[in-house]
């Protein structure tokens, strides 16, 4: 694709290739800047460093919508 995460045109790049909004998107990853890029686009985004919390924070953000 010519680029890498948290380059934020990767995340738009796949956006666009995957016919679903930044909102519709939930993206995970152990990479704060990583999180932070996704985010930057319009993701929603899951900085962790516990994959133990990944199930807590995707629920929490879940019964927002």
């Amino acid at each position: 694709m010519g680029t890498r995460k948290p380059d934020k045109r990767i995340f738009a790049d796949v956006i666009k290739d995957s016919g679903v909004t930044p909102a519709e998107t939930v993206f995970i990853d152990d990479n704060l800047n990583n999180a932070l890029g996704a985010q930057k686009v319009g993701m929603n985004a899951i900085h962790h460093d516990n994959a133990m919390e990944i199930e807590k924070e995707l629920m929490a953000m879940l019964s927002a919508f």
